[in-house]
């Protein structure tokens, strides 16, 4: 192992804090295992709650790095064949992890991820699947939900972790050529907050209306830094009032909260595909500046939203709230880049978000190109890291972009856009980059504070069982911990990676360095879902006996460090 050493930050999302010197057996938190045994646990009837993981003696350590996934509850089924079914709004998956994190004290986030899975029928899905097919002609239909990467908290003194969030949705200026105006920029670019602060302003007044007469809600709960509950509340916990109405009141829906009625677009804004993520990082600022975020920046991200369109260059409306959506593999797919920011609530923070690409080695042969190795993007990574001053890193992610052919013929990489079009029936070239999203400090230090930084990855695959079947996602993240607790180095960062990847054969399923790929509409492909830690440092593979390879155990199928 490397004797290099990482200097712990007090600023969450930094460096995971390491877990204590004990022996410990790689297992996975439940709510069973974790949620005292007189409160049933939010959201209990719900499919994130049913990890697959092996029982933790008391005595046992907590694991320097776990996760656990919240899903939004099933409501309804889609209206016409070609839609999702209808699935609680993001806020409400949101409240779900305030609700675990205050009944488990004992972790605190570290990582908020969005995170995504096919629908196997309109109310069901696997959380621990790690592969699913897309179908090239059907209707994939997808639901949303959140993954919270959590490290031991360490003091009691330490508050317990609310997390809150807002989603900005990239827009430009654009001219519709039907009536031949123009709408504004302010008109496309919106953000979007939730889950229990800025949304209060935007839908209260919705809440308002949809509450049946003769409901009274709870005390009022505004966009402040100690609030503790989104607009989203529970309708059976409200009390009735006992005056009697002039007018007849409309039935109660048979919903279980109000979050059903929130399924109906009240943020849907205009988003724009072929915008530039500068000018989308540049109006959330503007609006970060008039009103901060009441609290602490854990992590931002670059949320991929997808709709189906059969124009060749639309401008769609989106909800970044919803969290069912379908996908018509007859029409082409529009992928738009959204920032959505996840924050600790608390004294509000005055800072501006930034970010930075790394691309891959591109190598020009005849009117193609040859990308280097996925290692290279990530150590050029480090290398710019090391000079930043004033800087906080608040994430990491690899993230798929567009391999166009520009007016010489020749492939390139173009980043510094708010997404793309996949078109139906044509082959799309795709290669992963690197980006890094930062927040400005206020501190001035003589030293960049990541100057010692040696960035490295690994990236770990579950282990193929047959041609279609691997392991699954709870086992992938028991191997993880198991490595962690031997290297006793906490990662700089980690994040659930997809790769396309063929299933006949007995091959490696994922080239952990390639980082191109193709997708071609004329025929069905397979995803499967990866985990890759970014560390702060060089660092030396556990012995077999200790950590075993995957290649040990199923030969063929190893992890390797890319």
């Amino acid at each position: 192992m490397s004797s290099g050493t990482v200097e712990m930050s007090d600023i969450p999302g930094q460096v995971a804090p390491p877990a204590p010197k004990k022996e410990l057996e790689p297992a996975l938190i439940t709510v069973e295992q974790s949620a005292p045994k007189d409160v049933e646990p939010s959201g209990a009837d719900n499919q994130a709650f049913q990890e697959e993981a092996t029982p933790v003696p008391a005595e046992e350590t907590r694991p320097m790095l776990t996760y656990m996934d919240f899903m939004p509850n099933f409501i309804s089924s889609p209206v016409n064949p070609d839609d999702a079914p209808v699935y609680a709004r993001f806020s409400f998956v949101v409240d779900q992890a305030n609700d675990w994190l205050k009944m488990n004290p004992d972790f605190t986030v570290w990582k908020c991820e969005t995170i995504s899975f096919k629908l196997i029928e309109e109310d069901q899905y696997d959380t621990k699947g790690v592969l699913h097919a897309e179908s090239s002609y059907g209707i994939n239909r997808f639901v949303m939900g959140l993954r919270l990467w959590l490290v031991p908290r360490m003091s009691n003194s330490l508050p317990v972790a609310q997390i809150g969030y807002t989603t900005a949705i990239p827009g430009e200026p654009y001219t519709d050529e039907d009536q031949g105006t123009h709408i504004k920029w302010e008109k496309t670019q919106a953000i979007s907050p939730g889950g229990g602060n800025l949304a209060h302003d935007m839908i209260s007044s919705v809440v308002n209306s949809l509450i049946p007469a003769g409901t009274t809600s709870k005390e009022k709960e505004g966009g402040t830094a100690d609030q503790e509950k989104t607009p989203v509340t529970d309708l059976t916990k409200q009390e009735q009032t006992a005056e009697p109405t002039t007018q007849a009141s409309p039935p109660e829906p048979e919903r279980k909260d109000i979050a059903a009625h929130l399924s109906e677009p009240t943020h849907r804004v205009s988003a724009s595909y072929h915008s530039t993520m500068t000018n989308t990082i540049k109006g959330l600022n503007k609006q970060l500046a008039r009103k901060p975020l009441p609290g602490v920046i854990l992590n931002v991200e670059n949320l991929t939203l997808r709709a189906s369109s059969e124009q060749s260059r639309p401008q769609i409306v989106m909800d970044p709230e919803c969290t069912s959506w379908a996908e018509v593999g007859r029409r082409n797919t529009v992928f738009v880049f959204a920032i959505r920011i996840f924050y600790l609530k608390g004294r509000e923070e005055f800072c501006t978000i930034g970010f930075h690409d790394e691309l891959p080695d591109m190598r020009r042969a005849g009117a193609s190109v040859k990308f280097g190795p996925f290692s290279n993007v990530v150590f050029k990574m480090g290398n710019w890291l090391k000079h930043q001053k004033n800087i906080r890193v608040v994430n990491m992610q690899s993230v798929d972009m567009q391999c166009n052919l520009d007016q010489s013929n020749v492939y390139q990489v173009k980043t510094d856009v708010s997404g793309f079009m996949e078109t139906a029936h044509l082959s799309t070239r795709y290669a992963k980059i690197l980006r890094l999203f930062y927040v400005t400090t206020s501190t001035k230090t003589a030293l960049p504070p990541y100057n010692t930084i040696q960035l490295k990855t690994r990236l770990f695959v579950p282990v193929r069982r047959a041609e279609k079947s691997f392991e699954s996602f709870p086992k992938t993240m028991e191997r993880v911990i198991k490595w962690l607790d031997y290297l006793r180095m906490p990662p700089f960062f980690v994040e659930t990676v997809a790769y396309q990847i063929f299933t006949q054969g007995i091959g490696q399923a994922v080239l952990p360095d390639r980082v191109d790929s193709s997708v071609n509409r004329n025929s069905g492909r397979h995803i499967l879902n990866t985990i890759r830690l970014y560390m702060p440092s060089e660092f030396i593979e556990p012995p077999p006996e200790i950590a075993p390879d995957v290649a040990t155990v199923d030969q063929g199928w190893g992890c390797v460090i890319s």
